[in-house]
């Protein structure tokens, strides 16, 4: 291929990419994160570096209550970027990646609800005996966490 048959590859690649995650959000946000699971790890295996899946996989497996999981998918993607080019994962990533450990920390305790806070520390969680706990959902859209239930 040319060099202009191998740019428009890439744009149409990127385009792809982009409609890809769009509907991989849209389907989380329907609630249907345990189907994903079907799907997700292959596209993460294809595309290694690519930091929106690997967000939605965290998330698709947050809710299935497969924490551990989730956590394993970080330091993979971690140690990716890491060894592809001695980056780091994005700061929403690290936010996302902190709530998953405070929610695996607190799993068992159902008075936590979460809190959003907008500050560098990223989400908070607050104790609340009235409050029963209710996982967040990621809108890697807006790089933000926000309490289930609520309009994303």
């Amino acid at each position: 291929a040319g060099p202009r048959l191998r740019l428009e590859i890439e744009r149409l690649e990127t385009s792809r990419l982009s409609v890809l995650d769009q509907w991989v959000e849209a389907q989380l946000g329907l609630g249907r994160h345990a189907e994903l699971l079907s799907e997700l790890p292959g596209l993460v295996a294809r595309y290694r570096t690519n930091e929106p899946l690997h967000a939605h996989l965290m998330v698709a497996l947050l809710r299935c209550g497969r924490h551990d999981e989730a956590l394993a998918v970080y330091e993979g993607f971690r140690a990716t970027l890491h060894r592809e080019g001695g980056m780091e994962p994005s700061a929403r990533l690290r936010r996302l990646h902190r709530s998953v450990l405070a929610l695996r920390n607190t799993a068992g305790r159902t008075a936590y609800a979460l809190v959003t806070a907008t500050g560098p520390q990223g989400p908070q969680l607050s104790q609340s005996p009235q409050t029963p706990y209710v996982p967040p959902q990621y809108s890697p859209a807006r790089h933000r966490l926000v309490p289930a239930g609520s309009p994303v």
